[in-house]
């Protein structure tokens, strides 16, 4: 009834997973570290096959993950919870809406798999936890899979860096109307979000026209604006072509509070970054 293709069969997310990055890979995309959220990282055949083709990974796995090895089995939380308080280190995973998001962070090298691993290793196993600052008992977990020179900040801002995932489809769904669909077939609505994705495409180019891509707007810089908003254009095209001719007052009135709009959330924005990097809290931000 919805009309899907006779081609496209059922697929678990972790199948979909691994055909998407057999696809990257052939078409010679460049990448180093992958990360994924717990449904894809607590797949074991998901690991191994970016082991296989060497590339880094940390992916968040659930508290309740098995790490197994010659020694014994243990869940993840109780061989985190044996962490020695000087192994936890307070560090920036990246930047977020209201200032580098800190939190305290620790890791242990697992054993080298004789199994799978070559002699000398050019990768090593980590497991890795995040502990919130104001909330100690909030704690994720992950487990990487890292170059033999990489080290706890690495293994964090590679953590970090999923939050930009979650960043562009919510940009997606309120820039391009990703979600606002109402179809009952298959074409339509694969119609929809390929022509949705490639708006969010275009307008999140560096200096086009669209809500991500206003130039300026750095998130310690108040002398800049921060990017047009849909609402925003919306209200601007409202007003100035609602009517063939609008009166100058009209027109010029818009355009000064739009300006002024975007300093005033540049500034909030500026100052809310002061008061996270000034909480007495010692780390580097890592791009």
């Amino acid at each position: 009834m919805a009309k899907v293709p006779d081609d496209r069969a059922f697929a678990t997310k972790g199948e979909r997973a691994k055909a998407m990055l057999r696809r990257c890979l052939a078409a010679g995309l460049p990448a180093s570290w992958v990360t994924a959220y717990e449904a894809y990282g607590q797949d074991w055949s998901f690991r191994r096959l970016l082991e296989q083709h060497h590339l880094g990974y940390v992916v968040a796995v659930p508290k309740s993950q098995q790490i197994k090895s010659l020694a014994g089995v243990w869940r993840m939380d109780e061989l985190i919870s044996e962490a020695p308080a000087d192994a936890w280190r307070t560090l920036s995973c990246g930047a977020g809406a209201k200032g580098p998001r800190v939190n305290d962070w620790a890791a242990a090298k697992l054993p080298v798999n004789l199994i799978f691993d070559p002699d000398p290793p050019t990768h090593h196993r980590w497991v890795l936890a995040r502990r919130s600052l104001s909330d100690p008992g909030e704690t994720a977990y992950y487990l990487a899979y890292a170059p033999v020179d990489a080290g706890i900040a690495e293994l964090a801002r590679v953590a970090g860096s999923r939050w930009a995932v979650e960043e562009c489809f919510q940009a997606a769904k309120n820039e391009c109307g990703l979600d606002e669909y109402e179809v009952r077939r298959y074409v339509g609505w694969y119609r929809h979000i390929t022509l949705a994705m490639f708006a969010h495409v275009f307008f999140d180019r560096p200096g086009s026209p669209g809500p991500g891509g206003r130039k300026g707007g750095r998130r310690n810089d108040t002398t800049s604006l921060v990017p047009l908003t849909v609402a925003e254009i919306r209200r601007l095209l409202d007003t100035l072509l609602s009517h063939p001719r609008p009166h100058q007052d009209i027109r010029l009135h818009a355009l000064t509070w739009s300006h002024w709009r975007g300093h005033h959330l540049a500034t909030a924005r500026h100052c809310h970054y002061q008061r996270r990097t000034s909480s007495g809290h010692e780390f580097s931000l890592e791009y």
